[in-house]
């Protein structure tokens, strides 16, 4: 091979590789378009007269040939910038290029990304959770802008602190203290938000946690003053809603009323409790434009068993962020849930605002809510027309995977840099839900992106499933009767999606009892009562399916006539706190089966229905 044919070789392949690697560093926009380096030939370099003016005649018409016209010559690189003026793309000249023996080399002009910015807060070295995140990288990308509006829904702020005040929205409406309702909205001299309690413009936080919150999402960064928020600049309206006593939902559907009435995109609840309310989820469910934020709170409570609102509320503008440490693992405080959280931030050792312009660490899921909120002020800066179902769900694709996560439902942590750089697409399954069933049983997947026109579910061996219900981010499916253990994929318009694996567990033949969903309020723990209502033994077999990990537990027992048995089904896994669970029961005759929630004092009581099949 001669000379010129081991340096097209090497070009070639060294162009592969930097291509690669550019790929891979820069994510969805790796080159700036229209344009190409080359170099060419040392040969023509030095015999071609003027050909690193590009005057002379080899360069000219190899540029020609490609549609480029050159724009600078690097002498210490040897290298020409040509700017492509024709209707070819970059991956077309490039091959005509490469093609061509006079050039040794051509390849895009990559686009470089700032390794980082390292801001010069004095207390940022402290922030761990930042460096966890990636921020510094993430910066790089956008420190926000001004007009993304982030409600922080808690007890107040301290407007002036000097990390904070420079971000605090001002109402464009009022003129402050006048003492009027100059825009006429129930709230006097409401210049920065509104205290809901109280029915009035005062959004002071004798508390504090509303401003720790809100300097851990959006304290000004690079400012030479205290900390580093998540997102530097960006709007923040305050919102008191928590006095000494919490909040009342019918306040907090004034808090969604005023909010969505100035273009909030983003709201940080770092509150919750055990407790349903239609109304508030109807309001959440209603504000299609905002993406809700929420805690899923610190008392190391399943969320699927024990559902924390408004953070269990499974709506698609609605995200709920559980608590990690640095090692990536979950906060021993934090909830969990495979279904209803998904998705963790630092939140332990943590630096915050606090009042009187100082600054305090604390632990909490409130915390790692406000890290993720700030994220989403990120990427709608980036990117404005995103919804908040498609923010929520670059957040939770780009997570960094954990072993230490599988209890929440991406198993991963928040990074803004990859939310920031990366835009994936297409359905994707985050879980199937157990990991393993029988023929005939019916399982979830929970995803992104399956839209709302139902697509197919395809088992091991492009065996499809019966499906039992849609939506973009659930489907509810039957396991065909084909069906062998393997990866299970879902098909839309849109592409396929990576697979998940899936495995086929036979269970009793029988009369079959099950109950689907498991849950219990705080305070009260999960009973299985069984009753044989007839004159001979009857043998049972109970099979608890763990749905954290999708463990099978099996225990068969013989009721004697007319006996009842009592299982506590906490009592029965070994994890503490216990799994989210599924309940089936086997018998060759009838049985009566029930689940109930108890209390410790037996006074209330839950009670689950079970799906019968023969």
């Amino acid at each position: 091979m001669g000379r010129w044919g081991k340096d097209i070789v090497w070009g070639l392949a060294l162009t592969l590789l930097v291509g690669l690697w550019g790929e891979l560093w820069a994510g969805s926009a790796p080159y700036a378009p229209g344009e190409v380096l080359v170099r060419f030939q040392d040969d023509v370099l030095e015999n071609d007269g003027e050909a690193k003016s590009g005057a002379g005649f080899v360069v000219p018409r190899v540029l020609d040939a490609c549609g480029g016209r050159l724009v600078r010559w690097y002498p210490s690189a040897r290298v020409h910038r040509v700017r492509l003026t024709g209707q070819r793309s970059v991956e077309e000249a490039l091959e005509m290029l490469r093609r061509r023996p006079e050039v040794r080399y051509a390849e895009p002009n990559y686009v470089r990304h700032p390794a980082s910015v390292v801001p010069n807060d004095p207390y940022f070295p402290q922030q761990w959770g930042l460096d966890v995140i990636q921020m510094p990288q993430a910066w790089g990308e956008t420190v926000g802008s001004p007009s993304v509006l982030m409600a922080v829904v808690d007890t107040g702020l301290e407007t002036t602190h000097p990390d904070v005040q420079a971000n605090v929205w001002v109402n464009p409406g009022e003129r402050c203290g006048n003492g009027v309702d100059d825009d006429r909205d129930g709230y006097v001299d409401n210049c920065h938000g509104i205290d809901v309690i109280h029915a009035t413009g005062e959004v002071s936080d004798p508390e504090g946690h509303g401003t720790y919150v809100t300097g851990i999402a959006a304290a000004v960064g690079n400012n030479e003053i205290g900390m580093a928020g998540t997102a530097w600049r960006v709007s923040v309206m305050p919102i008191k809603y928590l006095g000494p006593s919490g909040g009342t939902v019918a306040d907090f559907l004034e808090v969604v009323e005023f909010a969505r009435a100035r273009g909030v995109r983003i709201m940080n609840l770092s509150f919750g409790a055990y407790s349903f309310s239609q109304a508030e989820k109807d309001a959440i469910a209603a504000s299609s434009g905002i993406l809700f934020v929420a805690a899923a709170g610190n008392d190391r409570l399943n969320n699927d068993f024990y559902p924390l609102y408004p953070a269990s509320y499974d709506l698609p503008n609605l995200l709920s962020v559980a608590a990690s440490t640095v090692s990536d693992a979950l906060a021993f405080f934090s909830n969990y849930g495979i279904q209803t959280v998904h998705l963790a931030a630092p939140g332990v050792d943590i630096l915050g605002a606090a009042p009187g312009g100082g600054y305090d660490t604390g632990s909490g899921t409130s915390a790692a809510t406000a890290f993720v909120s700030g994220a989403a002020a990120l990427v709608v800066s980036r990117s404005p027309t995103m919804s908040p179902t498609d923010v929520k769900h670059r957040l939770l694709r780009t997570t960094d995977p954990s072993p230490y996560l599988s209890k929440i439902l991406t198993g991963g942590r928040l990074n803004v840099f990859r939310a920031l750089t990366e835009a994936p697409s297409g359905p994707y399954i985050y879980r199937i839900i157990p990991k393993q069933a029988a023929h005939g049983a019916l399982v979830i997947l929970r995803g992104a992106s399956f839209t709302d026109t139902p697509g197919s579910v395809l088992f091991a061996g492009n065996v499809q499933g019966t499906v039992v219900s849609w939506s973009d981010e659930k489907i509810v499916v039957q396991v065909p009767q084909e069906a062998v253990s393997g990866e299970v994929r879902v098909r839309t318009a849109q592409g396929e999606s990576p697979p998940v694996l899936f495995q086929i567990a036979e269970v009793p033949s029988g009369i079959r009892y099950w109950f689907a969903e498991v849950r219990a309020e705080k305070g009260q723990k999960p009973l299985l009562i069984l009753a044989n209502p007839l004159s001979v033994p009857t043998s049972v077999t109970v099979r608890l399916i763990e749905t954290t990990a999708g463990d099978l537990t099996l225990k068969t027992m013989t009721l004697k006539p007319y006996e009842k048995r009592f299982l506590w089904l906490e009592d029965q896994v070994p994890s503490s706190p216990p799994p989210s669970l599924m309940v089936e029961c086997f018998s060759d005759t009838f049985v009566g089966a029930a689940v109930v929630s108890v209390g410790a004092d037996f006074t209330s009581l839950v009670a689950f229905p079970p799906m019968v099949e023969w």
